[in-house]
């Protein structure tokens, strides 16, 4: 368990187990050094973690919600951007606040972005592969996350790539895996993994759409991409799911354009 602090071997004070070195000595943490440690995993202190967390999820919670999603991102797009774009911001300063350098060691290594736009083509193959399947059997609506996406992605494709391509993903990794999984790893990585993924599937799930069905269908892929985007952090942090999450939705809206134009001229 990584959520009480250990004792420095060298000048006996007292440190968060996730850091690398002790803040008083600078002497390296011996913990971080055992195999089974999850080196790639950011760690803030518990109760930022818990903020982030809190912050981010009553965003999305509201974003999510059928109102908000259908109504204001289509009639204001811009906003929406805006809102986002802010979001990330209070969530960085949470960050940046509290372990900055931890945070941009993160992003230095190439390999963890490999890591992630690997998984990232993963997840892009697996959702065709499932969404072919669904379509043998399935003909009826999409659920409303998709559908209310793909209306805005036609009608502002630009200001749709930085929204579902770039802001969305940032501030859902910053939320369900910088601070949930984070917090959760420090317990147990199943336990963490098991619940990170169910809340990233039903955050986009409508408990109040009348044709449920067409909810069920898709929640097989959300917990695919929940999982998927959790492993990818697990193994290479934040900067490896992010460039998977981003990768997926771009690839993703690009698919609703191609659709949405081959239809207007077949």
């Amino acid at each position: 368990m990584l959520l009480t602090s250990i004792k420095c071997s060298n000048c006996g004070a007292y440190h968060d187990a996730t850091l690398e070195e002790c803040p008083d000595c600078h002497k390296t943490n011996e913990l971080r050094t055992l195999k089974d440690f999850p080196k790639n995993v950011f760690f803030l202190h518990p109760v930022a973690q818990i903020a982030v967390f809190i912050i981010g999820f009553a965003y999305i919670g509201m974003l999510m919600t059928e109102i908000f999603y259908s109504n204001f991102l289509e009639s204001s797009m811009a906003i929406a951007c805006l809102t986002y774009l802010t979001m990330v911001i209070v969530i960085l300063a949470v960050i940046l606040f509290t372990r900055r350098k931890l945070f941009f060691n993160c992003f230095k290594h190439l390999s963890n972005y490999v890591i992630g736009i690997v998984i990232g083509a993963i997840a892009i193959g697996l959702g065709i592969i499932i969404s072919m399947i669904t379509s043998i059997w399935y003909q009826g609506n999409e659920n409303i996350n998709q559908a209310a996406a793909e209306s805005v992605i036609v009608v502002y494709p630009l200001l749709s790539f930085l929204l579902f391509g770039f802001l969305g993903p940032i501030c859902e990794e910053l939320t369900y895996r910088v601070g949930f999984y984070s917090f959760l790893r420090r317990f147990n990585k199943y336990v963490a993994i098991v619940a990170t993924t169910i809340v990233f599937a039903f955050i986009h799930f409508r408990f109040n759409n009348e044709d449920i069905v067409s909810e069920l269908v898709a929640l097989p892929q959300y917990l695919l991409m929940g999982f998927l985007l959790t492993y990818a952090y697990e193994k290479g942090g934040p900067s490896a799911s992010m460039s998977a999450h981003i990768m997926y939705n771009i690839a993703s809206t690009i698919m609703t354009l191609m659709r949405y134009y081959y239809g207007q001229h077949a």
